[in-house]
């Protein structure tokens, strides 16, 4: 009777658990499937939360304790509040529920049983496998060629041998090159595990299966060009060779402490030794804009640290970037890159410095776990792969936005879950949870220690970041929910902020000056709302206090230049803006959309001169200045 009871328990578990896992696919097939919020989205949050519910009936835990809990609990967060500052809801709401479904998908691996996992692991697998041909059939090598003639070369034949029949019959997503890379090396470490587990277990057709799958996957991953990808998959097939030679030779826990030292030290040192040499744009490439255009890397992730103090606190809200960028950051009226191509960063400007926490404290928790395993004898082949995801998404972050911005967000819950099982077993789980909770309070306590700490000694210099970070919420959302950069010229920038009421603003910037006369955000930001203004004397002491400060960075040179063509000085405004990469553009779109066409002539002329001295060999910015010149004339 006792038994019969027992096994009608296994069964409804069982039954629970696959049709937990169908509510997950259902859910995750909605928020793939779109890029903007739609009605259906809502069923798929519905789907998600309600697979929660059968999980907590399955397991008798509303959350299994891992040591995720908190990071979860500040990224999701800080995650909702940008979700509401957002100045498009429409977007952003998608974006969060895509963050949503990482600790869904995190817990629901968490609490399944080896079975799921090795399924799961082969449906990851398979999907590489269809993205491995997808991709190269789908992607015209024409219009977006490779980065190596070789690679360009196959392209061009792949489009050709395969018709555009075939290209025109895929309805799906246009994917970009290093998503599809990003998503490929994801999943090489579970490829080579299910080559594996195939293997012991004697599977030899699964394993000829898998082999050919994983050949195929690296074939997709070259063709893509991703360098980042490329580099993250070598740093991490390293690393798996530095953990078998640890593993091997250096198996006590001081031998494993000693060796783990030398090698981070050998790593900082390389890396200290790329960036001081200047080496890093060449190491990293450039990034070409939609203009054409390429910018180093260095240069984004210095204007990604602008916008980083412009919204330290909250972040400029989810999905913002792609405007706020060049609005703020850059100073020009049409969007320019997608993201910062670095998500850390992104992820600070986006969802502020809680979302930011969370990735450092999740981090640490990652390598607690890595750290567990690697002392362990047996540890699940399918956590090494885990943790190998992880770091390959890691490092592929450092110098790109795969998973963030993107429709494949989920799968960071995917290969998280994978990774928890490297140092965990169901026998050992509550003493491995007892003794991973005592050291989180441990760093939550010291965490505390060292923010109250702060907060006494720069609590002026805070406050005045808060002002102005609430500020440039205002001014965003208030400009950029009215500001349409298709149509740039109807209205302008300058059109928007005279037809709103940006008192509010300004009295936020303001306080925040009270607390802190240099603080740089508050100086720009006043100085660009008053040029838009056209109260051009106070838009002088504005930017002046700035560049008396010592502030000379490219925001607060090209304000001084407008400002000084404002005030009739164009060979001062030439001479400190010659050399930016926007400087001729704006003054030229200044010169007719904020002088000309408000009958404002004089400045107009003042605006062209400064183009004409930035570029002499310009002949019709010569022409134009010479006409406005002529019909200003007596």
């Amino acid at each position: 009777m006792v038994s019969d009871q027992t096994q009608g328990i296994k069964s409804t578990s069982f039954y629970l658990q696959w049709i937990e896992w169908g509510l997950i696919l259902f859910g995750l097939v909605t928020l793939t499937i779109t890029e903007s919020y739609q009605p259906y989205v809502t069923l798929g949050v519905l789907s998600l939360l309600i697979s929660v519910g059968l999980r907590s009936l399955r397991t008798k835990m509303i959350i299994q304790p891992t040591g995720l809990e908190l990071p979860f609990l500040f990224f999701l967060s800080s995650a909702l509040v940008a979700s509401w500052l957002a100045y498009d809801h429409n977007t952003s709401y998608l974006q969060f529920a895509r963050i949503l479904s990482i600790p869904i998908l995190f817990y629901a691996l968490c609490a399944s049983n080896m079975t799921v996992m090795r399924w799961v692991s082969t449906g990851l697998v398979i999907l590489a496998a269809i993205l491995a041909i997808y991709w190269p059939i789908q992607h015209d090598f024409i219009f977006e060629p490779a980065k190596f003639q070789t690679i360009q070369s196959l392209g061009l034949w792949i489009n050709q041998n395969f018709p555009r029949v075939i290209y025109t019959e895929l309805t799906g997503p246009s994917i970009h090159s290093n998503v599809a890379a990003g998503v490929l090396a994801l999943c090489i470490p579970f490829g080579i595990a299910m080559i594996f587990i195939s293997w012991t277990s004697k599977h030899r057709f699964a394993t000829l299966a898998f082999v050919l799958i994983i050949i195929l996957i690296v074939f997709g991953l070259i063709l893509t060009s991703s360098r980042g990808a490329w580099m993250s998959v070598i740093v991490v097939g390293v690393l798996a060779c530095l953990v078998w030679l640890q593993r091997t030779l250096f198996p006590s826990p001081k031998g494993q402490l000693i060796f783990w030292t030398l090698v981070i030290l050998t790593g900082t040192l390389l890396l200290l030794a790329t960036v001081l040499t200047g080496n890093l744009d060449r190491v990293l490439g450039y990034i070409p804009g939609p203009t054409g255009t390429l910018r180093s890397r260095s240069v984004l992730w210095h204007e990604g640290l602008g916008l980083v103090r412009d919204y330290f606190f909250t972040g400029s809200g989810l999905m913002t970037f792609w405007l706020v960028h060049p609005i703020y950051a850059m100073l020009i009226q049409v969007p320019f890159l997608a993201h910062v191509h670095n998500t850390y960063l992104e992820i600070w400007i986006e969802q502020g410095i809680f979302g930011e926490l969370a990735i450092v404290i999740g981090a640490l928790v990652v390598i607690r776990w890595f750290w567990r395993a690697l002392s362990q004898r047996d540890t699940y082949l399918l956590g090494w792969a885990g943790l190998a995801a992880v770091a390959i998404v890691a490092i592929h972050g450092l110098v790109d936005v795969i998973f963030y911005v993107e429709r494949t967000l989920p799968l960071i819950g995917v290969v998280l879950g994978f990774s928890w099982w490297a140092s965990n077993t169901y026998p050992s789980i509550k003493k491995k949870v007892s003794l991973s909770s005592r050291f989180t309070f441990a760093i939550y306590l010291v965490a505390i220690g060292m923010v109250s700490i702060i907060l006494s000694f720069f609590y002026k210099p805070i406050l005045s970041l808060l002002y102005s970070n609430l500020a440039a919420i205002q001014q965003t959302r208030i400009e950029l929910t009215q500001y349409d950069p298709k149509h740039f010229d109807n209205p302008t920038l300058d059109q928007v902020r005279q037809a709103s009421d940006l008192q509010p603003v300004k009295t936020s910037f303001l306080r925040a000056l009270s607390f802190n006369k240099t603080n740089l955000t508050s100086l720009q930001r006043m100085t660009d709302i008053s040029m838009s203004l056209a109260d051009y004397d106070l838009a002088l002491s504005f930017i002046q206090s700035a560049w008396n400060a010592g502030y000379d960075d490219n925001v607060t040179r090209l304000l001084r230049g407008d400002v000084l063509v404002a005030h009739f000085d164009p060979d001062t405004a030439a001479n400190i803006v010659t050399g930016l990469t926007w400087a001729e553009g704006r003054l030229w779109y200044q010169a007719y959309y904020r002088y000309a066409r408000n009958n404002d002539y004089p400045r107009s002329i003042s605006a062209y001169q400064a183009v004409y001295l930035i570029n002499p060999q310009n002949p019709q910015a010569a022409d134009i200045l010479e006409e406005a010149q002529r019909q200003m004339s007596p």
